[in-house]
């Protein structure tokens, strides 16, 4: 493991940028701290460093442009003290990979979700269901379906996310199945009587 001790740099007022090598993997308290003039940060490491809260000033970390590997991007977004610089850019010449999506169902509704704003779903569905049934271009769902779900987020100057994937269980009626059994027979007839009459169950 290679790291830099705390204190390694505190107090260095004039230091206007610092490169950490890409075999660093740990950082040490207060390592950059009351660095006040400093405005780039170059981090080379393979992986987002371990790193106490405060090797950098909080009340100057929102002053400095952070640059990392473009795949490495998100992940130094969403951990602390890194999330706080003002900006976290990819090296130059490398292009940032897309979040990873998430894949939400809600009330019936199934939604993506990226970190990374204004990117483009591609997604794909795979049904599996005794009540599924194929004719033509026509695909009609039935019961209790399970839907396998897969999609990736894009976006032009990026690179491609990673694929998620769900399976999603969704209740679809046929026509006229007032019963949700995937059927349509007697019961439903029985049943739709039942609610006409406003009878109970």
């Amino acid at each position: 493991m290679i790291s830099i001790d705390k204190n390694a740099f505190l107090n260095c007022f004039e230091l206007l940028s610092v490169t950490i090598g890409d075999g660093v993997t740990s950082i040490g308290s207060k390592s950059f701290a009351a660095c006040t003039k400093l405005t780039d940060v170059y981090c080379l490491a393979k992986a987002v460093p371990t790193t106490n809260s405060d090797a950098f000033s909080s009340y100057l970390v929102d002053r400095y442009t952070l640059h990392v590997p473009a795949a490495l991007v998100e992940s130094y977004k969403s951990t602390t003290p890194w999330s706080g610089f003002k900006d976290i850019v990819a090296l130059d010449g490398e292009a940032t990979k897309c979040a990873k999506p998430t894949i939400k169902v809600e009330d019936g509704i199934l939604t993506f979700n990226c970190q990374t704003e204004g990117v483009t779903y591609v997604a794909s569905y795979n049904f599996s269901n005794e009540g599924t049934k194929k004719g033509g271009s026509q695909l009609v769902l039935a019961g209790n379906t399970i839907c396998h779900v897969s999609v990736y987020a894009t976006k032009e100057g990026y690179l491609n996310s990673e694929t998620a994937t769900a399976d999603v269980e969704l209740n679809v009626c046929v026509k006229g199945d007032v019963d949700g059994d995937g059927k349509v027979n007697v019961a439903d007839h029985v049943r739709l009587s039942d609610i006409i009459l406003n009878r109970n169950k």
